[in-house]
């Protein structure tokens, strides 16, 4: 299956990203890296891509993005990294 050619950057780019960094990049390091004009359509992207079983990420874990499909680079399968933080909330809980 052929997948847009925006969604083909931004999965080129993290796998890329992933091979010389050893973690993910973030939301906003993908809107530069591929020139998307907002982490809406970064987000948009993302849900597509792993939609289309082209990628995993794991939900509240900043930096969580697996690239499913075997491409330039090796062995992109498994955990990301150790590295994935949970995000944090910007609220603070009352007790």
């Amino acid at each position: 299956m052929t997948i847009p050619t925006t969604r083909a950057r931004m999965r080129d780019f993290i796998a890329h990203y992933i091979a010389r960094n050893g973690f993910a990049p973030s939301v906003r390091e993908i809107q530069r890296g591929v020139g998307l004009h907002s982490t809406g359509a970064v987000h948009y992207q993302l849900r597509a891509l792993e939609a289309a079983g082209e990628i995993r990420r794991q939900r509240y874990l900043s930096r969580a993005i697996t690239v499913l499909t075997p491409d330039h680079t090796k062995d992109r399968s498994g955990p990301v990294s150790n590295s994935a933080r949970p995000i944090k909330s910007s609220r603070s809980v009352l007790a």
